[in-house]
C-alpha cells in the first residue's frame, strides 16, 4: 500500500481533505444553493436535505475535517502540499 496519498497540488492540505467528504459536501452545497433560492418547489428538497445533514451531523463539516487534519498532526489547512 502507498504511504503517501495522491494529492492535487492546485489544493491546499485543506482542500485536498475536503475530497475525502466530498459527498458530504455537496449535500451541504446543494442546501445551501437551495436556501439562497428558496420557493415552494424547493421545499420538499430542501427537507430532505436537512434531514440528511442532521442524521450525518454535517452542519460543521469544515471544523470536523480540520479537527480531524490537527489529530493527525498534518499542516495547516492552508498550507501547500507540493
Amino acid at each position: 500500500l502507498p504511504q503517501e496519498p495522491d494529492l492535487d497540488p492546485e489544493k491546499d492540505v485543506l482542500g485536498n481533505a475536503m475530497e475525502g467528504v466530498a459527498d458530504k459536501k455537496a449535500i451541504l452545497d446543494r442546501y445551501n444553493e437551495i436556501a439562497a433560492n428558496y420557493s415552494d418547489e424547493t421545499a420538499d428538497e430542501m427537507t430532505a436535505l436537512q434531514d440528511q445533514i442532521d442524521a450525518q451531523n454535517l452542519w460543521d463539516l469544515d471544523a470536523q475535517v480540520e479537527q480531524a487534519l490537527d489529530a493527525l498532526r498534518s499542516p495547516p489547512g492552508d498550507a501547500d502540499v507540493t
